[in-house]
């Protein structure tokens, strides 16, 4: 008997966005289990890894069942359950940042702190049905997370697989695009490590497997969008999803303002999260073409035997990039925009101020914090919007493309 497909779901990161990515999955999941098209396969990176993990626990529910229990832990996270108090961290490390300018032995690690985040993870996430979902086969294959290594600036694949000797050795390096694949038994610290936004939030000790201990990062600095992993683990069809278009529309806004640093930081983030992402899905579609216009290029990759041939997939995310972050902006200030703000708690006026300029450029940035309750449900409803739309757009199933 012939095996199942991989279906493979690449998961990108964009740190509160992430709700976005799970209300995707909320519509997806259902209708992919309708049509006998499961996917069995979790590669993400930062919000993206959380997903990937949160999902992979849930794998031996039906999916109408996992769909609702995601949607769940995404519509109660608060702020509290991600990052400490942000005035608190921010005020700490300024201090910290004044006393190595007076030549004191200090170093800062990263303007807030993430440390609620390693409890959520392990009171919120079930690993043990993780482990045996993939130990039993119950309708998974495999699961990734990627970070960076601080001491060498390459990206980690850390991949736990239910048989090893299937795919992949257990560690295997592609030195053309500085990626290591480490088997590992995945844990909380593997994904506090990938959701390490440099800057930020401190870098994390990774323990385990100890081949592969060390600090690591974000895996975004690197691969936000980790396709080329989702490829190299043997997926059969690939789904992308992520907080930002696949094609950016042109803006007609001009404005005679000298750009600040504002205006780069915004620039960077899309450079870093998004470009490289549509890169890939270019250079996939490049490879499909290829293969189906010269079927006498099908060969066999050195490491683990496989076949190319064009690879199905499809992508989910929103129609424009600045979606999320005028929605952030405006779950802003139907709460806060007004002179009563310090009634409730000063975190997100405090991040508001912070990140300055106007719209939706403002909301952009602040949207990747803005671990709001409020805005959590609004990403999650406009992720299921957004796949209801896509899975419309096709006439005979799902609407898998290879060019």
């Amino acid at each position: 008997m012939s095996q199942p497909p991989r279906i493979g779901v690449v998961l990108a990161g964009g740190g509160a966005r992430g709700a976005y990515e799970a209300g995707v999955l909320s519509m997806l999941l259902p209708e992919m289990e309708r049509r006998g098209e499961r996917p069995n396969v979790f590669v993400g990176t930062s919000a993206g890894a959380i997903n990937a993990v949160l999902f992979a626990s849930l794998a031996h529910l039906p999916a109408q069942q996992a769909a609702e229990a995601a949607w769940s832990v995404w519509a109660t996270i608060y702020r509290k359950d991600v990052i400490a108090p942000i005035l608190n961290s921010g005020l700490k490390a300024g201090l910290q940042y004044f006393g190595q300018m007076m030549g004191l032995p200090h170093r800062i690690p990263g303007i807030l702190t993430a440390d609620p985040l390693a409890h959520t993870l392990a009171q919120r996430m079930n690993w043990h049905n993780l482990h045996e979902n993939i130990r039993l086969h119950r309708g998974l294959e495999v699961v990734a997370v990627t970070a960076t290594a601080c001491h060498e600036s390459r990206s980690a694949v850390f991949y736990q697989e239910h048989c090893p000797c299937d795919n992949i050795p257990l560690r295997y390096s592609d030195d053309t695009r500085a990626i290591d694949y480490i088997a590992a038994r995945l844990t909380p610290e593997h994904v506090m490590a990938s959701a390490a936004i440099p800057v930020l939030f401190p870098p994390v000790y990774v323990h385990q497997p100890e081949s592969a201990a060390g600090w690591y990062m974000d895996g975004g600095v690197r691969m936000n969008a980790p396709i080329k992993p989702a490829i190299t683990l043997g997926v059969d069809k690939l789904v992308i999803i992520a907080g930002d278009p696949l094609e950016h529309s042109s803006s007609d806004s001009v404005t005679d303002q000298p750009p600040d640093i504002y205006d780069a930081i915004s620039h960077l983030l899309k450079a870093a999260l998004t470009d490289r992402m549509v890169e890939d899905v270019h250079t996939l579609r490049k490879i499909n073409r290829m293969l189906l216009n010269n079927p006498a290029n099908h060969s066999s990759t050195s490491h683990n035997n496989r076949t190319y041939r064009p690879l199905p997939w499809m992508f989910i995310g929103p129609r424009l990039s600045s979606h999320l972050g005028k929605m952030a902006e405006l779950v802003f200030q139907r709460n806060y925009g007004h002179s009563r703000w310090w009634h409730r708690h000063w975190d997100f006026p405090f991040l508001h101020q912070l990140v300055q300029g106007k719209g939706s450029k403002r909301g952009d940035l602040m949207s990747y914090l803005f671990f709001h309750h409020e805005f959590m449900q609004e990403a999650l409803n406009l992720g299921k919007k957004d796949a209801l739309k896509m899975l419309g757009s096709s006439d005979t199933g799902l609407p898998w493309r290879t060019v």
